[in-house]
């Protein structure tokens, strides 16, 4: 079989052409003034990667195969830049903007790949960050992969968006040429400028920002350059100590520093810690230091102290360490108790004592008893939990109420670790109750119709519960009620005081299974009540239907006394205000239900 080459040559140059549009510079045109609003973008154009730079070269913005905007490449000197500033025209917000690139140097039209949306009075793009028309996907990254500098021996730290670079001390900064990678088509920028890898030079005195930009153009990273300087010859070491172990607390603290070897330009930068000032530096030989400091005595007691290769910012101490961790406690501050408190438990009665600070010559008879309870306890067992927590196991022999108290008396030895005498100072009076709360409780009446719950608390049941001290707690064992619950139910109430005293007492929820609800028969209109809401008085009318008795429920469902002037005008003036329903008997129609505000 015979395969004709001519149509298939005809098929592809066809398909190319009309890929590319036609093979001339278009003639498009817009006309401003056919339309009421505009927004500008500022961009590059970008076909197959490489960025358009031919003054020919243009873009043209459609919408529906409308032209509406138009602009040529133009060269920005002071980014260095080939850019296009285009006007695009419309009269409503939402068109969608479809965009043609015309490539002058190959004579062709491509479509581009994204398209944008039409923004009255918007700009998008600037002429540092442009707005990217392309025919294909450009690379949004833009990190910096490598960073150093040329012919430098460095060493380089980094954190998160931050270059920290070691120079040999007395390195000149102040004309450094970096060398550096970035992510596939980003480019580098400082104060806007582009740099090149290995020609730009700059002044690192102060730290630099670089940008990096990405190939889109739609990502900018910042990262910040700083030079630190390396002040010893590498893997020296010294080792840190008091000076005098017999000086303990003497201030200012004075430290010894001995190195294996001399350092080069050791100073006061290379001295890091925390609480303390330093008060005095200097040199006794070529390997060994005194450094004197002063604490912050009213802060922290203990001072922290070590030499590195070169100062660090705060909140970035990972310097290289050269020495141990001199850490020094000084204190001058007496020990205090914390907190006194009586506890009880199934076993025993005591006092938990809490020192501030780990004590010593902690002894029963540092203690004694107060208040008007106190003939009545002794003291029996001095139990320690921790270095700073104590037990004082106590005995009474009576059940009188009363005050109690525990106290540290005037001679005594206890300290903490620094022979500091424990501060005098006055605790808690504890007021004993032996009596526990008294329940005066109601029952209570519930109305639940089917598929209903009904919950009670507290409130619902109290008639003016009280006890010597307070009531701490609560505890309903049946509080949620439905028709499952028909009938009487027996509901236990414990009460407990502040001091642990308990009372229980039991009182009955009758649920009763007759629903009482909202009767939306077609009786229910009319029966009139009125006026709703009311103040004092309301009244039943009714000309088609005879009303036998009438009964009244507050909102938990309990029948409530109202008295009537005649068989249908009815006084509420005594109730509470709330929401009220009606249970109206009827000769001939039953019960119907009527809603009633009192006000």
């Amino acid at each position: 079989m015979k395969i004709s080459i001519a149509p298939l040559f005809f098929l592809l140059f066809l398909h190319i052409h009309c890929s590319n549009s036609f093979a001339q510079e278009p003639s498009w045109s817009v006309n401003p003034s056919d339309f009421q609003y505009s927004m500008t973008i500022t961009a590059f154009l970008n076909i197959d990667g490489e960025n358009l730079t031919n003054t020919n070269d243009k873009v043209a913005a459609f919408v529906d195969g409308e032209i509406r905007g138009i602009g040529n490449v133009s060269y920005n000197k002071t980014s260095d830049k080939h850019l296009v500033y285009l006007t695009i025209f419309g009269n409503k917000n939402g068109e969608i903007i479809q965009f043609k690139i015309y490539d002058s140097s190959k004579d062709r039209i491509v479509n581009a790949l994204h398209t944008e949306i039409f923004d009255i009075d918007v700009s998008l793009g600037t002429v540092f960050q442009s707005y990217c028309i392309a025919n294909s996907s450009l690379s949004a990254t833009a990190k910096l992969l490598n960073f150093d500098f040329k012919s430098l021996n460095t060493k380089v730290r980094k954190v998160d968006n931050q270059l920290f670079i070691s120079v040999p001390y007395n390195t000149d900064v102040s004309a450094l040429t970096p060398v550096f990678s970035v992510s596939e088509g980003a480019n580098v920028f400082v104060n806007k400028e582009k740099q090149f890898s290995g020609r730009t030079q700059h002044n690192f005195e102060q730290p630099v920002v670089f940008e990096v930009v990405s190939q889109s153009q739609k990502t900018v990273s910042e990262y910040l350059i700083t030079i630190e300087f390396i002040s010893f010859t590498s893997n020296i070491k010294a080792t840190l100590s008091l000076e005098n172990p017999k000086e303990k607390n003497k201030i200012p603290v004075v430290i010894s520093a001995v190195f294996d070897s001399p350092p080069t330009n050791f100073t006061k930068e290379n001295i890091l810690g925390s609480n303390w000032l330093l008060y005095k530096f200097h040199k006794i030989t070529d390997t060994e230091f005194i450094i004197e400091v002063l604490p912050y005595l009213e802060s922290v007691p203990e001072i922290s102290l070590y030499l590195s290769e070169s100062k660090p910012d705060l909140e970035l101490p990972d310097y290289p360490v050269i020495s141990n961790t001199f850490r020094h406690h000084i204190d001058t501050t007496a020990p205090i108790i914390k907190n006194i408190t009586l506890k009880k438990d199934t076993n025993k009665e005591y006092f938990e004592i809490e020192f501030n600070e780990e004590v010593r010559n902690v002894k029963i008879t540092d203690f004694k008893l107060t208040g008007t309870l106190a003939s009545n306890y002794s003291m029996l067992e001095l139990i320690p939990i921790t270095d700073k927590k104590f037990n004082l196991i106590v005995e009474t022999t009576s059940d009188k109420k009363g005050t109690i108290n525990l106290t540290v008396n005037e001679n005594t030895s206890i300290s903490d670790v620094s022979n500091n005498l424990l501060l005098k100072q006055h605790t808690d009076m504890y007021y004993l109750d032996m009596t526990p709360p008294t329940l005066l409780l109601q029952d209570i009446y519930l109305e639940i119709k089917t598929n209903e719950s009904k919950t009670i608390s507290f409130n619902d049941i109290d008639k003016g519960s009280f006890d010597n001290l307070e009531i701490a707690s609560i505890i309903i064992d049946k509080t949620t009620f439905t028709i499952a619950d028909s009938g009487t139910n027996s509901v236990l109430v414990t009460a407990t005081d502040s001091v642990g005293n308990t009372t229980k007492k039991t009182i009955n929820v009758v649920v009763n299974e007759n629903s009482l609800s909202i009767n939306d028969s077609e009786y229910s209109t009319k029966i009139n009540v009125y006026p709703n809401p009311t103040k004092n008085s309301f009244t039943l009318k009714s000309s088609s239907i005879k009303i036998h008795a009438i009964e009244m429920y507050n909102s938990l469902g309990l029948k409530v006394n109202i008295q009537s002037k005649n068989s249908n005008n009815i006084e509420i003036g005594t109730l509470k205000n709330g929401v009220y329903l009606l249970k109206i008997h009827t000769e001939e129609h039953g019960i119907i239900v009527k809603k009633i505000i009192k006000k």
